[in-house]
């Protein structure tokens, strides 16, 4: 199911005032139509979303209900059906559906679709046990996901209960595909995991059970494609190499890096977009999937340019995200707020503190060239499992031990502009 405009309408009409996090890096129009309506609120997030050397590799959304089925929506919006949708329409085939039984609970496996670049699946669970409190609230859920899922890149989105069946789409892309088709010569095997979750003063987690899954790889697999765009932009202390971008039919890999010398890596192009000679557009709607290897970064556009009768296209940006990485010595004793400057953006720590959840750390940052932290730690230990962000302000709680001194390593994702445009053909 495709999700129109009108739907998203819809969509943010029911979720007005709840505790929403509005993602900086939403298509233009989306982003728009959040902020429109974002509450005055403090939320909560799960603070995996710092990242390093990936920006996201698993996505998960903390265990807030309206939150979870919120970004879900939204992340299917962004890329669930836009690049198979446009594969199937021009003659992709998925393969044969099945289903699975984990401890007593019947998965039916759907939608399967596989190429060089990516699998991706629908999984149900057919069964559901669904309890609720007086009020009708649900008291449990469920989730399906890959076991060693982060070393293969995999991403999971759950969609929620509908008519007792849990519904969830599972994507491995990347080097994670390749990995497994290397295993076997004609068959793909992974591992799936069963879990329920129980809602109540605590919230906690109960592996159900795992279980073996095969697909069978189409003869007729659909090979990637390479175009290589050998594109180096340089810029005082600035060298990033643009590399090639990979095609596949339900997807594109556009891979580059570099960085500026002393100051931090590149984290890719922002705000970048492929355009064909006849003015079709194909955006960066799922930079939230870039993954790292050691020299370069690899970010993903949907649709692809796979199919269609265009030769020529350019790829255009605004610039580069650039990590800046800076390290400072805090104490609990000491007075704030106090100034980080990384590449010309000033990181404010406005509180250090103790409080009922642990070591609290708030920072601000009031520029429009920050986009996002890469990295948040103190003495070598990441923030806890909950914080909350209003406007410019962001909130790390950690659990270590309190002492006279503390080493506070940020690195802010800061935006650097240079105008990109680069011209390719596709044969």
């Amino acid at each position: 199911m495709k999700i129109e405009d009108k739907d998203i309408d819809k969509l943010l009409e029911d979720f007005q005032g709840a505790d929403i996090k509005v993602p900086d890096n939403l298509d233009e129009k989306l982003n728009e139509k959040l902020n429109s309506i974002k509450p005055n609120k403090k939320y909560k997030s799960v603070s995996k979303y710092l990242v390093s050397s990936v920006l996201i590799c698993i996505l998960s959304y903390g265990f807030i209900p309206s939150f979870r089925i919120f970004a879900n929506n939204v992340f299917e919006y962004i890329f669930g059906d836009l690049g198979i949708e446009n594969a199937v329409q021009n003659g992709y085939k998925g393969i044969e559906n099945q289903t699975i039984n984990i401890s007593g609970y019947d998965i039916e496996i759907s939608n399967i679709y596989i190429d060089s670049l990516r699998l991706s699946f629908d999984t149900t669970i057919k069964n559901a046990e669904v309890e609720k409190d007086k009020q009708g609230n649900y008291m449990n859920t469920y989730f399906i996901n890959v076991v060693d899922g982060y070393e293969l890149g995999s991403i999971t989105v759950d969609h929620g209960l509908n008519d007792n069946r849990f519904n969830t789409n599972i994507q491995i892309i990347g080097d994670g595909i390749t990995k497994l088709y290397n295993e076997k010569k004609d068959k793909i095997e992974i591992k799936l995991r069963l879990t329920e979750g129980q809602y109540g003063e605590i919230y906690k987690e109960e592996i159900i059970g795992e279980k073996k899954v095969l697909f069978n790889i189409p003869k007729e697999i659909y090979d990637s494609k390479t175009i290589n765009l050998n594109k180096t932009v340089t810029d005082g202390k600035l060298k990033v190499d643009i590399k090639d971008l990979k095609i596949s039919p339900t997807m594109m890999y556009l891979r580059s890096g570099g960085g500026i010398d002393g100051i931090g890596d590149s984290f890719g192009l922002y705000n970048f977009k492929i355009v064909s000679e006849k003015g079709q557009i194909y955006k960066d709607n799922m930079i939230l999937s870039a993954t790292g290897d050691k020299d370069n970064l690899r970010q993903t556009i949907v649709p692809s340019i796979y199919y269609g009768d265009s030769k020529k296209f350019s790829l255009k940006a605004d610039g580069f995200l650039i990590g800046h990485k800076a390290e400072v010595n805090i104490r609990l004793d000491d007075t704030y707020p106090k100034k980080i400057n990384c590449l010309g953006t000033d990181i404010t720590i406005n509180k250090f503190e103790r409080n009922d959840k642990g070591l609290n750390i708030e920072i601000e940052v009031n520029d429009s060239n920050f986009s996002y932290f890469g990295d948040v730690n103190l003495d070598g230990s990441y923030c806890a499992e909950e914080g909350y962000s209003e406007n410019n302000t962001h909130e790390f709680v950690f659990n270590i031990k309190e002492k006279d001194n503390y080493k506070l390593i940020v690195e802010p994702i800061i935006k650097y502009k240079i105008p990109i445009d680069i011209d390719f053909t596709k044969e």
